[in-house]
């Protein structure tokens, strides 16, 4: 398991994920919560799962199971056929909403969800160990503990009682420049290389990216080494005097804390002004972090960010933080 965000988070920032066996668990600051099915530690292979459910007091939960190539039509517990309508797209089967609250209660106290094909052959299965305990942990997030749409453990209490979820922070963007991003000449990027004890290309080029993020800033990012998967870089600002210094962030890029301003396979969205890192804890990039943020005039601050902290075949990484975003 990776050391993601081991403290306990306040209601500023990420919250941690939990795992409960076979089941990993988070939510993002709004509330909207998503449980992933993991492959067994004991089993090569395996199918992966989603039970996702927004915060509103209405919200009905979505279910997914990643299937790749193969041709499903049912699903079926500990060998009981379930009687749920399925839709299978781009390898993903998903559950017609109409049927995914009778599915939870069929599933959750099994032991597999096995997924079959027209002839009701097993194709693939997802464990349910630990299932019900991510239910309740998702109940409790979501302010749901004994209301009537709980899905862990539901109770009497009328849904009418479910808490509105908070309201996302929004970040305010400086206006757009039309100026050239500030350049560095060749003999203050050799020197750079050297102070940040990079890998030095060769031949010796400009820097990897240069950005411009106002009118007063730019944005250079010195890619510093390249693994198998991960390209590790530094995000440095240099102002319109040529002074250079190390970019902020808010909450630190990649996996762990105080890694400053290294970010691993960084990227830029001009039309949206996103500087996103996706630190890979593997190759197969089932584990991890991703996150993008946007720049307020004086640090970078986190927008979106999803974390999967078990490295067990499962690609849909967790949303744990959301910022909305307005441009001055």
């Amino acid at each position: 398991m990776l050391a993601l965000y081991l403290a306990a988070a306040s209601a500023s920032e990420p919250a941690p994920l939990r795992t409960f066996t076979d089941w990993a668990v988070g939510c993002d600051n709004r509330r909207s919560c998503q449980a992933v099915g993991l492959i067994p530690e004991n089993e090569a292979a395996g199918m992966t799962m989603v039970i996702a459910r927004a915060p509103e007091t209405d919200a009905v939960p979505e279910i997914r199971i990643n299937i790749r190539e193969a041709a499903a039509t049912s699903l079926a517990v500990d060998g009981n056929a379930l009687p749920v309508r399925v839709k299978v797209i781009d390898g993903v089967l998903r559950i017609d909403t109409r049927d995914t609250l009778s599915t939870i209660r069929a599933i959750r106290n099994g032991s597999r969800l096995s997924v079959l094909d027209h002839n009701k052959h097993t194709i693939g299965s997802v464990s349910l160990r630990g299932l019900t305990a991510a239910l309740i942990n998702m109940d409790d997030r979501q302010k749901r503990v004994g209301l009537l749409s709980a899905i862990g453990r539901p109770g009497k209490i009328p849904d009418s009682d479910v808490e509105p979820p908070p309201q996302l922070p929004n970040i305010v963007l400086p206006p757009r420049s039309a100026l050239a991003p500030r350049r560095l000449s060749r003999s203050e990027v050799a020197k750079r290389y050297r102070a940040l004890e990079c890998d030095v290309p060769e031949p010796l080029s400009a820097e990897s990216d240069t950005l411009r993020l106002d009118a007063r800033t730019t944005l250079v990012i010195f890619t510093c080494q390249r693994y198998a998967y991960n390209n590790a870089s530094f995000a440095l600002l240099v102002d319109e005097s040529g002074a250079i210094r190390d970019a902020e962030f808010d909450t630190s890029p990649g996996i762990g804390e105080g890694n400053g301003n290294r970010v691993v396979n960084p990227s830029w969205d001009r039309a949206t002004r996103r500087f996103s890192v996706f630190d890979k804890e593997r190759g197969l990039g089932d584990c991890g972090v991703e996150q993008s943020y946007v720049w307020d005039g004086k640090r970078f601050r986190l927008v979106y960010e999803a974390i999967m902290n078990e490295c067990r075949g499962s690609t849909d990484f967790i949303p744990t933080w959301r910022a909305t975003v307005s441009e001055r």
